[in-house]
């Protein structure tokens, strides 16, 4: 699992705002691996899909009790650990993790059949490994799945997956819920395009926030060349795949004035041009604002260059490290270290 701060104590403060290009394809590739189009869900009652919602996301049983789950050869375990979103995430798209994929879950693709049936990359490094046809689910084979490990075709599931002790209506309301997850395309997501923003906050220095914006727009430049089809290019077996090809776009939101108005216009920024992601970003004062924004809003918020990230963890937000609260606790360990010595 990933810890929503990642330290590499070994950079340089200085270099912080360098090295948000050299990840962002990668990055970006597996976050994006797939971005579908939906059909409306059936309908199903407001408080059965929240039941659903706390059972996938909290492991919070229908009892308010923590959820129980077991797998093959391991100790019981329970609330949000037992929680579908740890290995399949919150937009039920799955996940990999080394050499294991965890295939997408959400409605789409468990009760679709052959003539809607959506196709996911799962690993980026494995053009063919795409999703496989299977029976739809039923309401039956469903409950198997959850409280067996079978899945629709009556055959064992991965040892990881963890057989789970629900009610009958506890599993019908992880099926509503599973419904209506991800059935519509996020903000940001049109038709041929993929639009992204970067910040970047008053006071940051000129040189610096342009020599990040040009080599963002490279990126992009390269990464939308990529995918055009021109005479001698090497064909890939995923381009055998009927695919929506999205050019990324990327808007740059450059904010003014005192951090207290920043959320303010981060919010009118995103009302008037809605973003898929905000990725990189520069600045050398507080970034709680844009912390808080891209958490109220659910945008993922990828690899800024700050110097000091907010203290409160939150999801949606993602950071090399925490800067120079990182530098004060290594420096206050070493003395504290000295002290013990005795120097």
């Amino acid at each position: 699992m990933c810890s929503r701060v990642a330290s590499f104590p070994g950079f340089f403060r200085e270099s912080f705002w360098l090295i948000p290009i050299r990840w962002l394809i990668l990055f970006c590739l597996g976050l994006l691996a797939f971005v579908a189009h939906a059909e409306s869900p059936p309908s199903a009652s407001s408080s059965e899909v929240e039941l659903g919602r706390r059972i996938y996301m909290e492991g919070i049983s229908a009892s308010g009790q923590p959820l129980q789950e077991k797998r093959t050869g391991t100790d019981h375990a329970g609330g949000a650990i037992a929680a579908c979103e740890t290995c399949h995430r919150r937009s039920g798209m799955g996940s990999l993790e080394g050499n294991i994929v965890i295939t997408p879950i959400n409605g789409r693709f468990l009760f679709a059949t052959d003539e809607n049936r959506p196709i996911a990359l799962v690993d980026p490094r494995a053009p063919k490994n795409v999703t496989r046809a299977h029976t739809p689910y039923t309401d039956d084979s469903f409950a198997k799945a959850l409280r067996e490990g079978l899945n629709a075709e009556g055959n064992p599931m991965s040892p990881l997956m963890p057989k789970y002790d629900l009610s009958d209506a506890e599993v019908k309301a992880v099926m509503a819920y599973l419904r209506q997850l991800s059935s519509e395309l996020s903000p940001g997501v049109g038709e041929d395009t993929l639009r992204f923003a970067t910040i970047v906050t008053p006071g940051v220095d000129p040189k610096k926030s342009e020599a990040m914006l040009a080599m963002m727009r490279t990126a992009f430049l390269q990464r939308n060349a990529s995918q055009e089809n021109y005479s001698g290019r090497m064909r890939m077996p995923i381009d055998l795949i009927p695919r929506t090809l999205r050019n990324w776009e990327l808007s740059v939101w450059e904010l003014k004035g005192e951090p207290d108005t920043w959320g303010a216009q981060l919010a009118e920024k995103y009302s008037k041009e809605p973003v898929f992601a905000v990725i990189s970003g520069i600045s050398n004062t507080t970034w709680a604002p844009v912390h808080e924004f891209c958490q109220r809003e659910k945008v993922p918020c990828l690899l800024p260059s700050v110097v000091l990230t907010p203290q409160e963890s939150a999801y949606y937000p993602f950071y090399y490290s925490r800067g120079v609260a990182l530098e004060a606790d290594v420096l206050a360990r070493h003395l504290r270290d000295l002290k013990k010595e005795g120097a």
